[in-house]
């Protein structure tokens, strides 16, 4: 079995402790900036299963795509994680935590980010970000709506 992505998600934080993805503030379609270009501060995360032969090793690449209203990409990520099944019964997971606090946004709009395992798309993670006044920010709250 190929691996399938079943987890792909923008949150204010991810990060994973023995394979497990913890999620906090997940699902994130909105994003409020004061200025342009904006950072993301956000990050993504991933779970993917795949089930392959006992004693079977491969490595798996990722990807996350940025792109804006004009199909163009903004930003692009990639990575790859060796997995290795103990067990061909049973179907095994992986799970990424990808920062993007450093990816940047160039102005306000619409957002797709095409997640990729193995070079093929297997989901897309719309949000919108905004130009927001800064003062009325709550300056004790990360800017996501």
């Amino acid at each position: 079995m190929n691996p399938t992505l079943l987890t792909a998600v923008l949150a204010d934080a991810v990060t994973v402790r023995d394979n497990l993805l913890h999620v906090l503030g997940g699902g994130i379609t909105t994003l409020l900036r004061p200025s342009f270009p904006a950072p993301l501060a956000a990050r993504l995360g991933l779970t993917f299963y795949f089930q392959f032969p006992a004693g079977h090793r491969e490595t798996v690449t990722f990807g996350a795509a940025c792109k804006g209203e004009d199909d163009e990409v903004v930003f692009e990520v990639e990575g790859s994680v060796d997995v290795f099944s103990v067990d061909s019964d049973a179907p095994a997971s992986a799970s990424i935590a990808v920062p993007l606090e450093n990816a940047g946004v160039p102005s306000p709009g619409r957002y797709v980010i095409d997640v990729s395992i193995n070079g093929t798309v297997q989901a897309q993670i719309p949000f919108r970000v905004q130009l927001v006044d800064p003062d009325m920010m709550d300056p004790a709250s990360p800017p996501f709506g």
